[in-house]
């Protein structure tokens, strides 16, 4: 028997790599919680007092707090705002505040706090206006602001003008019955039951339907088809409940405005001072208390690496997304997960991790998600709406396909259909009838 002793080189996951795997995923409300888990388990490691910034007053974590070193506390300001609001009314008032002056941003507040569960006004706008100080095409502005943040029936007298303006804003094919509800009908049927004893929207009108059928010259049998429809693509509550809202989204990243153009600076906080306990560091010989050190200083290192990766792949998206953090929605250009892997040398997986429930704080005050800077341009999803908005017969995704085409916007028809989910958009068959895609959807295994 011979035996032959060789060397062989072989990639294998370390603890480290684990640990940034893992930390890299966190948000700052999560990462938070996990120092101070670590903080409990590991003697090692210490978090000393910070000191407070002389500017602002908040804890200085690190170097200089983001709101000093941008000149203004405008961001903070805003994040502030946002907390003083139930968690439901906060998310339109994020999405509108780009398209806000600083000014308005307070009547958007008033305005948020002052609705219904139903997005309902229980006042006349000349009267809420004379209550905040304003004019009245002013408080129009900034509520048509919150209507295309996501709200379109948000701040209507009634209930009745609440589900017009919703169903105005779906870009859908409106059935006829539908239509002749909404021009003769929506009165009467909203007024049957008070708004106080309203359980829910479509409770109320399905309790007028009798009132609305004489009113509109309809049936009883297509009211309830206009209900049905109504039900199908419209919400009863146009603000969720507080008991079941969301939470309001943490920060991740601030990006500001600066003379050399957008920069980029991560959210400092305990994570940012961490380190190894200098009374451990004294006595680094000591075999006892090696493996606690070494634990330390893995989870201090993991920790910049982290930082590092957030912020490098955040410069490279917004240096990239530059008009669409300036500009808004309208100017979102395509971005992939693989061009930003490919551009920083490093793993799409990677990306993909540090992607993941981040949140940036733009320079108009805006919140929105990482992870809505990546993805095809808002463009072909406004041109889809369109164009379904617009037909005179319901189109199968093939010939959608082909008018996108025709508009500049080439893309397969499996795209069409998974644009069309993200819209709402029903199939050709639920849009008012026709024949089936001429392409089959493949079958499933």
């Amino acid at each position: 028997m011979d035996m032959h002793i060789s060397q062989r080189a072989e990639h294998r996951i370390g603890p480290a790599q684990l640990l940034l795997a893992e930390l890299v995923t966190l948000p700052v409300s999560a990462l938070a919680s996990r120092l101070d888990a670590e903080l409990q388990s590991n003697p090692a490691l210490e978090l000393p007092q910070p000191a407070s910034c002389g500017g602002c007053g908040l804890p200085l974590w690190r170097g200089r707090c983001a709101p000093c070193r941008f000149g203004s506390r405008t961001a903070y300001d805003h994040q502030a705002m946002l907390a003083s609001l139930p968690s439901s009314h906060s998310y339109p008032l994020s999405d509108a505040v780009a398209a806000l002056d600083t000014g308005d941003r307070g009547i958007a507040e008033y305005l948020l706090a002052d609705v219904d569960s139903h997005g309902l006004l229980a006042d006349p706008l000349p009267v809420v206006a004379a209550r905040l100080g304003c004019h009245v095409p002013r408080l129009r502005r900034v509520i048509e602001a919150l209507r295309r943040a996501g709200m379109p029936g948000l701040c209507a007298a009634t209930l009745a003008e609440r589900l017009a303006l919703q169903v105005a804003a779906t870009g859908l094919v409106v059935p006829q019955e539908v239509r002749q509800l909404l021009r003769h009908g929506l009165e009467a049927l909203a007024a049957c039951v008070p708004a106080a004893a309203r359980p829910s929207g479509f409770e109320a009108l399905s309790a007028g339907a009798q009132a609305a059928a004489r009113a509109s010259g309809l049936t009883a049998d297509q009211v309830a088809l206009a209900l049905a429809w109504l039900r199908r693509h419209i919400r009863a509550d146009i603000v969720e409940r507080d008991d079941v809202a969301r939470t309001p989204a943490s920060v991740d990243v601030i990006v500001a405005r600066e003379a050399a153009g957008l920069v980029v600076q991560t959210v400092a906080g305990p994570w940012s001072a961490v380190r190894v306990a200098p009374s451990y560091l004294a006595h680094a010989d000591h075999p006892a208390l090696r493996p606690d050190m070494m634990k330390a200083a893995r989870f201090v290192e993991v920790l910049a690496r982290r930082d590092d990766i957030l912020s490098r792949v955040c410069g490279v998206v917004v240096d990239r997304q530059a008009a669409r953090v300036s500009c808004g929605r309208e100017a979102h250009l395509p971005l992939s997960r693989r061009e930003v892997a490919t551009h920083l040398r490093v793993h799409e997986s990677t990306v993909s991790r540090v992607v993941a429930n981040k949140h940036l704080l733009l320079p108009t005050g805006e919140t929105v998600e990482l992870a809505s800077l990546f993805g095809g341009s808002d463009a072909l999803r406004q041109c889809l709406r369109e164009l379904v908005a617009g037909e005179s017969a319901p189109q199968s995704d093939t010939e959608l396909a082909r008018a996108l085409a025709g508009r500049g916007h080439v893309v397969a028809r499996r795209t069409i259909a998974k644009y069309r989910a993200e819209l709402g958009i029903p199939h050709q068959r639920d849009r008012g009838g026709g024949k089936r895609d001429a392409t089959p959807e493949p079958a499933r295994r």
